[in-house]
């Protein structure tokens, strides 16, 4: 199958999937009276985003055609198929690659905060943290937070919203810092959230959902990057499951002298810095659209060389 879209209905029918995203949460006739972690509204969200997820992927579908234009057709034959632009080639080495080395390189850029993370915490304390997420009253925020939530999002965001652009002809760069900003923009509902159900004022609500429109849209941008870069949504999803689990880096140790990490703050300072050093050094290396047999790289390629 083959996508062939002008730049402006790809962007179009990307936003239109982003508010379906967000709508979604607030289908039910009592979504603005609960809050978001009321289980029976976890359990509502679950089953609307899952259909959320199967209309984005069949808007994908739906918009392609059976053959690539005859310019394209000698050196794509037919084109891949549904699952390969979504992010789900039938390449295992691919898929496998994909599942460890970004999150190796997450990883290395949060060398800062796991230090800080396992100076503060000891190891007995770490592993019953570990455990309690998997605990009966936890488990279901741990399936929202770091299974089903990434996977949603990574589906709808990477998946349908990345490969629609790509599709539309909108190169890497810009792909990479657009698409990240309607995934940025799907987190602002959140501000209901804060004011309704966690006593925020509208001012820090307005505060804290700028804060997270900007993490998320810094973290949307490195998303669509793996995304494109590996051809797979394995990538993203597993490293957004890794950033839910961290959360934002603690960065109290700086000015906080109660805090535990506090009296080794200056090696705390270097283990950021290595971390940001050797994540720059890696970033391109380990993301190589080769490794990974890329179609979505390929087809920036071929468009570029066709152009």
């Amino acid at each position: 199958m083959w996508i062939e879209l002008s730049a402006f209905s790809s962007l179009l029918l990307s936003a239109v999937l982003a508010a379906g995203f967000v709508l979604s949460l607030y289908v039910w006739r009592d979504a603005l009276k609960h809050n978001r972690d009321d289980p029976a509204v976890i359990r509502k969200r679950f089953a609307s985003l899952s259909v959320a997820c199967l209309v984005s992927v069949l808007m994908v579908y739906v918009v392609a055609r059976d053959a690539p234009p005859k310019n394209m057709a000698q050196v794509v034959g037919d084109g891949p198929g549904l699952l390969t632009w979504i992010g789900l080639p039938a390449n295992v080495s691919a898929l496998l690659l994909s599942a460890f080395l970004p999150l190796f390189l997450t990883a290395v850029i949060f060398f800062g905060p796991i230090v800080v993370y396992l100076y503060s915490d000891s190891i007995p304390s770490l592993l019953q943290a570990g455990v309690s997420l998997l605990s009966p009253a936890n488990r279901l925020f741990t399936l929202r937070n770091l299974v089903l939530g990434p996977l949603f999002e990574e589906i709808v965001f990477r998946g349908c919203v990345c490969s629609i652009m790509i599709a539309g002809g909108w190169g890497e760069g810009f792909t990479v810092l657009a698409s990240p900003i309607l995934f940025g923009l799907a987190h602002v509902h959140h501000l209901l959230d804060m004011v309704r159900s966690r006593g925020y004022s509208m001012k820090q609500a307005i505060q804290a959902a700028v804060f997270q429109l900007s993490y998320s849209t810094i973290f949307g941008i490195y998303a669509s990057f793996l995304f494109i870069r590996t051809g797979t949504l394995i990538a993203p999803t597993i490293c957004h499951s890794f950033c839910n689990l961290l959360g934002f880096p603690d960065l109290m140790f700086l000015v906080k002298s109660s805090h535990p990490a506090y009296k080794i703050k200056t090696t705390v300072i270097v283990c950021y810095l290595a971390g940001i050093i050797v994540f720059c050094k890696l970033l391109y290396p380990l993301t190589s659209p080769h490794l990974y047999n890329s179609w979505l790289h390929q087809l920036l390629v071929l468009k570029q060389s066709h152009a």
